[in-house]
């Protein structure tokens, strides 16, 4: 085969690629588009300089809403290179961009199966020093458009599969892809069935700081790999998740390995099977379908009643377009071996995948004899940075100098390198299935130590890390015994500042800034409140600057707490020994020598943005918001056996049963409440419209906890997602859709058909095409589209009409047994992809429960929303919504 990048068969220098156009658009980052790119040889870029930047917290956020100024004209893809064309830019000289070009060289295998190309891209001619010196890391993200060309030159049509490392949005032949793989986690490639000869592919390119660092010369990376697809399905060994073997036993016995579909047919995969005859598998699902092009993560159970063999030889069954004959793909897997006193790999199930996390069980040498009869021990959670596999030995051997710590030490992953979504939604679920699972570890390796207490914490974490204590801290302060925060930041928000987002309204905007507010731990602090805190942050660090710890010391100071808070002269953001200097030695011993006795007297304020991951303090904890989208807060004060709560938006209350025994009266809002009705626990609700509290034994809300959020709330699934679509655009796009689940979060998705029930354990994601979208599980859903118009009914209970021939939108409904559908819809195939990408996938984006979009939004993003905003606990529209 021969596959040329970027050239004619007939050009004169063979390892060059030429890509003619490259346009730049500086902008703030928010997550784009899927991007996915080029195949084999050189490359040839006409480039653009900047052409000005628009409004979001991180550029990759920016993109998800749009926010590209050549859209304005009909976006990159309708441009032809001009070696006079220039462009408005708020980053030049004189205000203008024009084009320049550029060639890098390819790296072609010897076999010419699969050509990749490194683009680098910066703008040298901006004065970057100056605009960082009045807008800091904010003026370093920008945004830009790079052309090229795939040449095939072999006969006939063949598949591909093209792998896009650092980009999120593309566009080839005239299609468009958004999500791509910006991280750079190459899980999920996009399959190509590519014809011979020239095909166009545009790339978006998008620098982030929090991603790509603000030090330096602000520049793009991204490789492109295109290679040839020799079967009907390829299976990724290297990404074989399995336990290893403890003491001689599978730590966990769940098992799997992604397999993508690259023939452009579809693959039922009929189960796996072990050539070992000491151990046997299951399929978790009776039957598995991959839709064509799609990449799905195979489950399967693993049991070695006997012996454990080092090395695995497995096959996988399946057939292709339901025919009868059976084929089969053989692979083997090389098992570890460890004792249980080293750091291991145990596997356990979430949302339908299997995920991992390292452990290292208590060990010998830490336990006293009180320790090994009786006490369960807690867990040192260790959330590991941005970036960094939980197996990765930086961490995993980050705590052996306190290995003799009295804890069962747990390294989660979070769902990927990046944790999934920063330990907030997926992430935190992935740390929760973690420790849930621990009880079974125990089990299936014979454990003979100490128990666990799988409801207390000591949590600490580096970086992105250090940045989920906080989180862990805001939202779960009953778990937590102590939190170490390492080099951590504040917040996206604080990280990055949105100055230089696209203008907007500021009715607009607050939507947004209300949907990250629940990322925003410096609001939430006040939870944290009597919890032992340990800070450490290198004083020269350049990567989380020193301000975010300072400024959170400062926070908990404020709401009458302390944090023990130590900074490292002359070290950086990591250094050897980080996570064991001598204060952290000292304070990991203190709180697990200190047992905590239960307080008569309490006085605290509980904070939360979303009732859905906000667990209780001290046993009291708010069930729901009246407006999700301001904060909840409830102060207790709790003297001499005398209750006193004070709320502010807060419609429902739990008290646990320790508060309510021997407990007659509380006094609520200033309201006098008999409480000897209540037995084990109570629930304070606020009956509207008079405001006054009253006991109840049950809810009666319409939105369940777990369904409080924003969109990301779609991430609280406890199986594989399910999508349905009812067109071939709505089709693509679920596969996308699907794509990304996998890119991301490494979710699994089931591609079904329009007529998919929805039954089942996972939540739904609708893709609509057309003038109507069917009819949800609940009838009095505040939002209705039906021949051609969007209805949404306020809380006033005025119905606001939207034209459907530009506009789009995507919106929570909700499902029975707590979970949730996810409808994506748009007139045409234009809008329907408008909406697809804000499907929650990278942090920092901002979505409400609702929005829709008008046709402007691709260059204005927020700006060009005509309206969006939250669910009460009925599923009304909250009167904080905003309406164009």
């Amino acid at each position: 085969m021969s596959v040329n990048v970027g050239r004619r068969s007939d050009d004169p220098d063979p390892d060059l690629t030429n890509v003619d156009h490259f346009v730049s658009v500086p902008e703030l980052p928010q997550p784009p588009y899927s991007s996915d790119i080029l195949t084999s040889a050189g490359l040839c870029v006409e480039q653009q300089a900047p052409l000005g930047q628009n409004h979001a917290s991180a550029l990759e956020a920016k993109a998800t809403w749009g926010a590209d100024p050549l859209e304005l004209f009909g976006g990159f893809r309708a441009l032809s290179y001009s070696h006079n064309a220039t462009f408005k830019s708020s980053l030049t000289t004189n205000g203008s961009a024009g084009w320049s070009q550029q060639c890098v060289q390819p790296k072609v295998t010897e076999s010419s199966q699969s050509t990749a190309v490194t683009l680098r891209v910066g703008f040298p001619d901006v004065d970057w020093p100056f605009l960082q010196s009045i807008y800091g890391w904010a003026a370093l993200q920008w945004q830009a458009w790079a052309r090229g060309s795939i040449y095939v030159t072999q006969d006939g049509p063949h598949n591909y599969v093209l792998y896009t490392a650092g980009v999120l949005e593309l566009w080839l032949d005239g299609e468009p892809y958004f999500g791509g793989d910006y991280y750079s986690f190459r899980r999920a490639p996009l399959v190509l069935r590519l014809a011979p000869g020239e095909h166009q592919i545009d790339v978006r390119l998008l620098r982030d700081v929090r991603v790509m660092g603000g030090v330096g010369e602000p520049v793009v990376a991204v490789e492109l790999e295109l290679r040839k697809a020799e079967a009907e399905i390829e299976v990724d060994e290297d990404r074989v998740i399995i336990s290893d073997v403890v003491e001689g036993h599978l730590a966990g016995r769940y098992a799997s390995v992604p397999v993508t579909a690259t023939d452009y047919k579809d693959v039922d995969i009929l189960g796996v099977e072990l050539v070992d005859w000491s151990c046997t598998s299951t399929l978790d699902k009776k039957q598995l379908r991959l839709r064509a092009s799609q990449t799905r993560p195979i489950v399967f159970s693993l049991s070695c009643p006997n012996e454990v063999p080092p090395i695995l030889t497995m096959l996988i069954l399946y057939n292709v377009d339901g025919g009868s004959t059976i084929s089969k793909y053989t692979f083997k897997h090389k098992m570890n071996f460890k004792s249980n006193r080293d750091v291991h790999r145990f596997t356990f199930l979430h949302a339908g995948i299997v995920s991992y996390a390292m452990l290292r069980p208590p060990q010998h040498q830490s336990l006293t004899s009180d320790h090994i009869q009786a006490k369960q021990l807690p867990i040192l959670l260790n959330l590991h940075g941005a970036g960094l596999e939980a197996d990765n030995p930086q961490l995993t051997r980050s705590l052996d100098a306190v290995s003799d710590l009295p804890v069962w030490t747990l390294f989660p992953t979070g769902g990927s390198p990046w944790s999934g979504d920063d330990w907030h939604i997926w992430g935190w679920a992935d740390v929760d299935a973690a420790v849930n699972s621990l009880p079974g570890w125990i089990r299936n390796t014979n454990w003979q130590g100490p128990s666990i207490d799988i409801s207390k914490w000591l949590v600490a974490g580096h970086s992105n890390g250090g940045q989920g204590v906080w989180h862990a801290l805001t939202h779960r302060p009953d778990n937590i015994i102590g939190a170490v925060a390492i080099s951590g930041y504040l917040s996206i928000q604080k990280y990055v500042p949105s100055s230089l987002w696209h203008e907007a309204d500021p009715a607009r905007t607050a939507i947004v800034q209300a949907s990250l507010a629940d990322h925003r731990h410096e609001l939430l602090i006040s939870n944290a409140k009597g919890i032992p805190i340990m800070q450490e942050h290198g004083d020269t660090d350049d990567n989380v600057p020193v301000y975010h710890s300072r400024r959170m010391s400062q926070l908990i100071n404020e709401t009458s707490w302390r944090s023990n808070y130590f900074e490292v002269g002359g070290e950086g953001h990591w250094f050897g020994g980080i996570m064991e200097t001598e204060p952290l030695r000292q304070f990991y011993e203190e709180v697990l020598t200190n047992s905590k006795e239960a307080e008569d007297e309490l006085s605290f304020t509980l904070t939360s943005a979303n009732p859905g991951k906000t667990g209780s303090k001290h046993g009291f904890d708010i069930e729901s918001l009246i407006d999700p989208g301001k904060l909840g807060k409830l102060e207790v004060c709790l003297e001499a056996g005398r209750l006193n709560l004070c709320t502010s938006n807060i419609e429902s209350v739990l008290l646990s049963s320790k508060h309510v025994q021997n407990m007659n009266i509380a006094v609520v809002d200033g309201q006098i409440l008999d409480m000897s009705d209540a037995v084990k626990s109570a629930r304070l609700i606020r009956t509207m419209p008079h405001g006054k509290w009253q006991l109840e034994a049950t809810s009666y809300y319409r939105r369940s906890r777990k369904q409080f959020g924003r969109l990301d709330a779609i991430l609280s699934s406890d199986d594989s997602f399910r999508i349905k679509s009812n067109s071939d655009a709505g089709q693509a796009l679920a596969l996308q859709i699907s794509r990304n689940l996998f890119q991301y979060f490494g979710a699994d998705s089931d591609i079904m058909d329009q007529n998919g029930a929805y039954e089942g354990k996972g939540n739904i994601i609708s893709v609509v095409e057309g003038q109507n979208v069917w009819a949800g599980h609940f009838q009095h859903h505040p939002i209705e589209i039906v021949n051609g118009s969007i209805c949404v009914r306020g809380d006033d209970g005025i119905v606001k009409r939207y034209s459907a021939d530009t506009d789009s939108a995507i919106f929570l409904r909700p499902l029975p047994e707590e979970r949730l559908e996810l409808v994506i819809w748009g007139g045409n195939k234009s809008s329907l992809a408008r909406a697809g990408r804000m499907l929650p996938m990278l942090p920092g984006v901002g979505q409400p429960d609702f929005i829709i979009l008008s046709q402007e939004s691709a260059w204005k993003g927020v700006e060009g929303v005509l309206t969006m905003g939250f669910f009460d606990s009925q599923w009304n529209v909250t009167r904080s919504s905003f309406f164009s």
